[in-house]
This record gives C-alpha cells, sequence and structure tokens, in this order.
C-alpha cells in the first residue's frame, strides 16, 4: 500500500521517490516532504487521478464533513463554487479551482488561525470573492467575540 502511495505522490508532483523524504504524521502514516509548489501542482491534478472526480465531488457536496463547520477547508469550498480544498497539518492548506489552478498555502510558525486569512488574501489576489472566509473571529474563553484576525493591506 505505501509503495502504491509513493507511486502516486511521484505521479502527481513530478518528483522521484528519492527526492522525497519521509516522516510519519500524527496519524502514524508515513507522509513526504514536498515543495509548495509541487503541492498545488498535485492538488491541481487531483480529479484526474483515478476516483479523483468522485472523491472531489464528495468533498464539494458535504465540505463540512472535511475538517469542521468552520475549518479553512470547508468554508473555501462553501464560498467557492467548483473548488476543492483539504487542510493540513502545521497551518497548511491545498485547494484547486474548477479551472484546474492549484494553490498551496502554509503558515510559517504553523498555527492554524491565520490559514483562513491566508487563503483567502491569496484568492482575492487571484480574483475571487471570498466573503466572510478572510474573517476569523477571535472569542475570549467565555465564548464572547473579543476580535477578529484579517488580512491588511
Amino acid at each position: 500500500v505505501q509503495r502504491g502511495c509513493l507511486a502516486e505522490v511521484v505521479a502527481a508532483t513530478g518528483l522521484g521517490a528519492d527526492e522525497l523524504p519521509v516522516a510519519v504524521d500524527g496519524c502514524g502514516v508515513p507522509t513526504w516532504a514536498l515543495p509548495l509548489e509541487r503541492m498545488a501542482l498535485a492538488f491541481a491534478g487531483f480529479e484526474q487521478l483515478d476516483g479523483g472526480a468522485e472523491v472531489a465531488a464528495a468533498m464539494r457536496a458535504h465540505p463540512e464533513l472535511i475538517r469542521g463547520p468552520l475549518a479553512a477547508d470547508t468554508l473555501l469550498m462553501q464560498e467557492l463554487k467548483g473548488w476543492t480544498a483539504k487542510g493540513g497539518a502545521e497551518g497548511l492548506l491545498c485547494a484547486a479551482g474548477p479551472d484546474g489552478l492549484g494553490i498551496a498555502v502554509k503558515v510559517e510558525d504553523g498555527a492554524t488561525r491565520a490559514v483562513r486569512s491566508g487563503v483567502a488574501e491569496l484568492v482575492s489576489r487571484l480574483g475571487f470573492e471570498t466573503g466572510a472566509l478572510g474573517v476569523v473571529p477571535i472569542e475570549n474563553a467565555h465564548g464572547e467575540l473579543v476580535g477578529e484576525l484579517v488580512v491588511r493591506r
């Protein structure tokens, strides 16, 4: 199974197997370190993979099942019709638009709180309307709204 997964990653990224450092993710599954541009490339071609179109359609049909109702990937798929998105560990999010555009965003310090605003800023610079995606409410320990996180230009 792991060799099959490696073969798919190699095919999707255009990198050789010897160019992919291996680590273990939080679930105990081997994972490969990739440059952001290769992550974006892989996501852009996701629907062309065997079964990829079906998986992407299911993700778009039920985006709240990806990582929850307020997650950046969920909100991106709800705001931008035809997009597919999946967040990852340490402040990572990859997405693909219906036109084959792939993006990958990584928050440098790994914090997830800035992912939504960062992704919204990127896709808005690409000409897409992001709605509420870019405004991250900040609540105190009592659940009271005390501010918001947004990208300021």
